[in-house]
């Protein structure tokens, strides 16, 4: 490509700009894991009265992007999983006893939390989003414990 100018500063003065942007490159892949356990539980005992279901472990990476030329960070992708839900468990039938969907807990890793919405039917997919990913524990496999609770349908006399 030639350019030519001409030699006079006016009218126009003829500039010609070369912006250059540094490339970029991959850096360092980031993990986070998660697993989903429902235990069904007697009200009151948190005795087992069904078996535990417990899910596959879901693993979700993200890559860092760096400056091609200084190496400095620029920005994470988006994270990414094979699969990021957990799909629906029907809650089991339990002769004599009633699912009690008010008193469900949820627990990740020992603390309090609300991934799950559950009836009395079942546990509902959890489809996770990148800020459920982002709170999750930086090392080894995050627990997501939900506890349903059944009632008796029996009638107690006193």
């Amino acid at each position: 490509m030639y350019l030519t100018f001409d030699n006079t500063e006016d009218p126009d003065d003829q500039n010609y700009y070369v912006y250059l942007y540094h490339g970029t490159k991959d850096g360092q892949t980031q993990t986070k894991q998660i697993q989903e356990v429902i235990r069904y539980v007697e009200e009151g005992t948190n005795h087992e009265i069904a078996p535990a279901h417990q899910t596959s472990t879901i693993t979700f990476t993200r890559t860092e992007e760096q400056d091609a030329v200084t190496g400095d960070f620029i920005k994470w992708s988006n994270w990414n999983a094979s699969i990021n839900t957990f799909a629906a468990v029907n809650n089991p039938k339990v002769a004599n006893y009633t699912v009690d969907a008010k008193n469900v807990s949820q627990k990740l890793n020992g603390s309090t939390t609300s991934f799950a919405t559950i009836t009395a039917d079942q546990v509902n997919a959890i489809n996770f989003t990148q800020d459920m990913i982002n709170n999750l524990p930086e090392k080894g496999v995050a627990q997501l414990e939900i506890v349903v609770p059944y009632t008796s349908n029996y009638l107690t006399f006193k």
